[in-house]
């Protein structure tokens, strides 16, 4: 496994802090060992142990909030697959062959990416695409059902102006209000 830069640094930091922090612990109780005093001791060592289990904690919450933002992505990622797939379904006939050979390809190689457990930066770049694509796609297909729509109301009632329903012109309409007696 190949490690990148930026882990390697990380690693050599932690491991400095750490062996740091621990001569520090371990030497300042033997350096005092002759002058404390028995209690004294053990609120040294009870203090370390709350040291130690305190950083012990800051590194478990960094490192389940890294994977809870992976899974998340993963996970949205999985549901965008998903969600391609669905779409391809429902617009079946409705869409370009060059757009839908496009939706199939970004959702093959977002899915690739992650089986294949790639870095969470691609997969959110590649998840981007597909949305853009799917957006893209299903406003066409929006706007292409609301061209027919109009087309065949159109062709229904003759061809009304904008904002105005087609009428047949001989509907008597009285405005008129209504009492009870």
């Amino acid at each position: 496994i190949i490690m990148k830069k930026s882990n390697i640094l990380k690693s050599i930091a932690l491991s400095l802090a750490s062996l740091t922090v621990g001569f520090f612990a371990i030497s300042l109780p033997f350096n005092l060992f002759n002058t404390l005093s028995e209690e004294a001791m053990h609120l040294v060592f009870i203090c370390e142990i709350i040291i130690y289990s305190a950083i012990g904690a800051i590194f478990l919450v960094v490192k389940d909030k890294k994977h809870k933002e992976e899974a998340e992505t993963r996970n949205t990622a999985s549901g965008m697959v998903s969600a391609a797939e669905r779409l391809v379904k429902d617009l079946d006939g409705k869409m370009s062959d060059d757009d839908k050979k496009k939706l199939e390809e970004q959702k093959d190689e977002l899915k690739k990416a992650i089986d294949e457990n790639k870095p969470l930066e691609e997969i959110k770049s590649l998840s981007d695409k597909l949305q853009e694509t799917m957006y893209a796609i299903s406003s066409a297909a929006y706007q292409q059902a609301q061209g027919a729509a109009d087309a065949s109301q159109a062709n229904a009632g003759g061809e009304a102006p904008q904002g105005e329903t087609a009428s047949s012109g001989d509907d008597d309409v009285i405005d008129a209000e209504y009492t009870k007696q």
